[in-house]
């Protein structure tokens, strides 16, 4: 008879407080480029068309960003991450949700088949340019 391990719920929350974390790392640092990207633009007298967009996995993030939710089971809240939900609130970048296979960044921390991984390093390592 198998048993099946148990994970304790303080460890998943602590998952996903690293996860939202994370995430929110990388949108700061995005935020952070576009708002040098920004400056050099104006420098230059130049206007920007669009609106950048910033797409994630991860629901809870995106809602917490967007301020539609609360993350739940998350003691520490970082200001970076108070950051870019008010960069996302004044309209500075808009954060959107998508599904983790359309995100190509996605393949280097989920493992597939033979077949994807093949094709993935095959377009990665630039030799679908060639």
């Amino acid at each position: 008879m198998e048993v099946e391990p148990i994970i304790p719920i303080g460890i998943l929350k602590m998952a996903a407080q690293f996860f939202l974390l994370r995430l929110t790392s990388i949108a700061t640092l995005l935020v952070g480029l576009y708002h040098h990207f920004l400056n050099i633009i104006t420098e230059l007298r130049q206007k920007l068309s669009e609106l950048p967009e910033l797409w994630s996995d991860n629901e809870a993030m995106v809602e917490f960003i967007r301020g539609e939710g609360v993350a739940k089971g998350v003691r520490h809240m970082e200001l970076k991450m108070w950051y870019v939900r008010e960069r996302n609130k004044d309209g500075s970048v808009n954060i959107g949700w998508t599904t983790g296979e359309t995100i190509p960044s996605d393949k280097l921390t989920k493992l597939g088949t033979r077949d994807e991984h093949e094709a993935f390093t095959y377009d990665i390592m630039g030799h679908a340019l060639l």
